[in-house]
């Protein structure tokens, strides 16, 4: 559990010093940047988990190029967590997992609903999934598996004021239905 905080932190350190970086430098398209913490339900779960997190999930996106054919680009990144564990009958087991990717969104302009933003996109990185069991029988057999993360999500951002909105993807990867609030940079 420690690695895996440690892990976030500095996962969500690194997306925030590369957005620190494009809001100095203000490159040439200067289009809207996003912040998003949020829940995912559905992916690595089990009904017989003593207890389980939802995923967390924190997303950074910048949009880089305006009037892209029919929408607008951006990029950023998403890091996610999940635990669940299980304490039965004298076995416990636990599992972590954890990622770390890139993303690419493209946001069309055909849907004009006012405030609304929908997009679809891929995420690309890297993800690790970590098991631990014990039992009478056993003591502290583990096992790490790291693994390429690719996953697509349809998404869609609904402004509520000038800084804050809310958001919901639909998609494969991390949960399958994610949800939370936005802030615009």
């Amino acid at each position: 559990m420690k690695n895996s905080l440690t892990n976030l932190v500095l996962a969500f350190t690194i997306i925030f010093s590369f957005n620190l970086e494009a809001v100095a430098q203000r490159s040439k398209v200067n289009g809207p940047a996003h912040v998003q913490v949020g829940v995912g339900l559905g992916g690595y779960s089990s009904a017989v988990a003593s207890s389980q997190t939802p995923y967390l999930i924190g997303t950074f996106q910048k949009t880089i190029l305006q009037n892209f054919g029919p929408g607008d680009v951006s990029v950023g990144g998403t890091v996610n967590y999940k635990n669940l564990s299980y304490d039965a009958l004298g076995s416990k087991w636990g599992m972590n997992y954890f990622s770390i990717s890139g993303r690419a969104n493209w946001h069309p302009h055909f849907i004009k609903v006012d405030k609304l933003d929908a997009y679809a996109g891929l995420a690309l990185g890297f993800e690790t999934v970590r098991v631990r069991a014990r039992s009478a029988d056993y003591e502290g057999l583990g096992t790490s598996v790291n693994d390429v993360a690719l996953s697509f999500h349809l998404g869609a951002r609904y402004q509520i004021n000038d800084k804050i909105g809310a958001w919901a993807e639909l998609g494969a990867g991390h949960g399958v239905m994610n949800f939370g609030v936005s802030y615009n940079l």
